[in-house]
């Protein structure tokens, strides 16, 4: 009994494959009939609209041709000509010609004149200003090297005595540009103590002699340069 026939399981199978089958089906219809019965009807016929639409529709129109038609009336009329725009003149009136008055004739200068008005100035050509060099070919040199330099600020500088009552020291940086002459100019106190120790060597740095001028390209430049003087107490 428990070995079945081979050919029976085949058929039991095949029965449980046609059943679902089926069902399958039957399910599928009955979706099918209820989505034809409860489908939305839709109405793609043209309307009519309301009577009193067309109507007020068809006043609108006909008012704003009317309104059009005014304007182009009004429009298309001439102009009416004023009364006074044309006078009878008697033949005794003198008519005024070019003859009564002279013609004025302008000059070169007047014209200038008139051009400029009194509002801008008379253009001046400007000096063009040599540029400043920091680092030149060959360095601006005080006369006799930078030793005579030394020798001439320890020579003739003097410490302030209000900064030596205070014990005031440090260091105070001068910078000048030395002209293409020679000349030293834009001399400036950059870093310095108080209690005039750097109006002391500004000083002194403005009553050096002409420099031997710095050069580029074998020409003769203007260079800034700046020098550091300690000031310091024994």
């Amino acid at each position: 009994m428990r070995n079945a026939h081979p050919h029976t399981a085949k058929i039991r199978r095949r029965r449980i494959i046609y059943f679902e089958l089926g069902l399958i089906l039957a399910l599928s219809s009955m979706l099918w009939a209820f989505n034809l019965n409860f489908e939305p009807g839709i109405d793609l016929r043209p309307t009519e609209s309301d009577p009193f639409d067309k109507e007020f529709d068809s006043l609108i129109i006909v008012n704003i041709e009317e309104e059009i038609m005014k304007q182009e009336a009004l429009k298309s009329q001439p102009a009416p000509i004023p009364e006074d725009l044309f006078k009878q003149v008697d033949d005794e009136t003198p008519i005024p010609t070019l003859k009564d008055k002279p013609v004025e004739t302008l000059t070169t200068s007047d014209l200038i004149d008139l051009a400029n008005n009194g509002l801008f100035d008379e253009i001046t050509p400007t000096e063009e200003i040599d540029p400043i060099i920091l680092v030149p070919g060959v360095s601006p040199q005080f006369p006799g090297g930078e030793a005579a330099m030394m020798l001439y600020i320890r020579k003739n500088i003097k410490y302030p005595p209000l900064a030596k009552e205070n014990n005031i020291q440090g260091q105070v940086v001068i910078s000048f540009v030395v002209e293409k002459d020679g000349s030293l100019s834009n001399i400036k106190i950059e870093k310095a103590p108080p209690y005039g120790l750097g109006e002391e060597a500004k000083r002194v740095i403005e009553s050096m002699p002409r420099w031997t001028p710095g050069e580029q390209n074998f020409h003769p430049v203007r260079v800034r340069m700046n020098i550091p003087i300690k000031f310091r107490l024994d």
